[in-house]
């Protein structure tokens, strides 16, 4: 399925970190690999124009790249830093709490204490739900408009 594949490059990606750096350097190029050619025949005959399927392809691998480079610097910055997640957070509790008291931020104040305790899992898959279940509402209304007939692609 799409989302078991991108789950497998975000974890080649994490336990890899020099692939992101050739993502990165190869941005906006389409390869002729097997991930690329299951990704356009999973797009065929959605009613979706060629530049669009690229686009979405694109706008996948760019966030799942993106996902890995967040887990890879979440995991590396305590050996930029010396700082362990928590003691990086218990030395950032006055300043956020004197910023908090400042009134300048009553949105902010308003959240719920656990509203950025994602963990880079949480964060994943919920970007990667919405952007699957985005394109799925771009998919039917391209049906909608074809009058449900998409066309469908040759083979690859």
């Amino acid at each position: 399925s799409a989302s078991a594949e991108h789950r497998y490059s975000l974890a080649l990606m994490c336990r890899l970190p020099t692939l992101l750096v050739a993502v990165a350097a190869r941005a906006g190029e389409l390869h002729d690999n097997e991930t690329t050619k299951r990704a356009l025949r999973s797009l065929g005959g959605s009613g979706l124009s060629d530049q669009e399927k690229v686009n979405a392809i694109g706008v996948t691998e760019a966030f799942v790249s993106s996902a890995a480079r967040l887990h890879h610097n979440a995991v590396t910055a305590e050996q930029r830093t010396g700082l362990s997640t928590e003691e990086f957070w218990e030395a950032q509790g006055p300043v956020i709490e004197k910023a908090m008291s400042t009134g300048r931020y009553p949105l902010i104040a308003t959240l719920d204490e656990d509203a950025f305790a994602s963990t880079g899992e949480e964060f994943f898959e919920f970007g990667l739900l919405c952007l699957l279940d985005g394109f799925g509402v771009l998919v039917d209304r391209r049906r909608r408009q074809d009058g449900g007939g998409a066309r469908s692609d040759p083979p690859s």
